[in-house]
């Protein structure tokens, strides 16, 4: 098993050089244009690699065994390769412009929550906490539902282990935060009669 998980990471890693060349002409130079009043035609065009990267590695791993032991290596790699991608689109352009960065954020926020669900389910609380706490760091830049979602995972971990008590508190937590982002996306608007 160990050789074909291996395999499986070459195969990502191939995977990612393949759809880089396809935006390999669009360059450090013209990213950073595109920021400075271009059209965002190569951000999309590299939304666009990135999406159908993201998607295949998805198909991927869907097909190895759900199990900590056999994704644990290979969401690793991934997210260590998000937060490389991350690095170069800062590098390149102003992250936050670019939509690129909001996606890959995303994703590297998605799989440490599956890698951490993953190990939860391995009866290995403590790592699922670990990767959570990574995960909630990374969600400073993603969007509040991504938060929402690691922040339930902790919760269930909480409960998980008996600390009802601390999971009602950090589910509280969620619904305040949600809560105050309906009302100021309704223009601080909280009467709803």
């Amino acid at each position: 098993m160990a050789h074909e998980i291996h395999a499986h990471m070459l195969g990502d890693v191939a995977m990612l050089g393949r759809h880089l060349e396809d935006v390999a002409p669009i360059g450090r130079a013209r990213l950073a244009e595109m920021d400075e009043g271009g059209t965002g035609h190569d951000c999309n065009t590299l939304c666009g690699a990135l999406d159908g990267l993201i998607e295949r590695w998805h198909g991927r791993i869907a097909n190895l065994p759900a199990t900590y032991t056999a994704q644990e290596p290979v969401l690793a790699l991934h997210t260590r390769l998000y937060d490389i991608m991350l690095e170069k689109i800062g590098q390149a352009a102003d992250g936050s412009q670019c939509a690129c960065a909001s996606m890959v954020t995303r994703q590297s926020v998605r799989t440490r929550l599956q890698a951490a669900q993953l190990a939860r389910a391995a009866g290995s609380r403590a790592t699922a906490m670990g990767i959570l706490t990574y995960a909630e760091v990374a969600c400073a830049r993603a969007a509040p539902a991504v938060l929402a979602a690691v922040q339930t995972e902790q919760a269930q971990i909480l409960w998980d282990e008996g600390h009802a008590a601390d999971a009602i508190s950090v589910i509280s937590r969620v619904v305040g935060g949600l809560s105050e982002r309906l009302d100021i996306a309704n223009g601080g608007d909280s009467d709803t009669a």
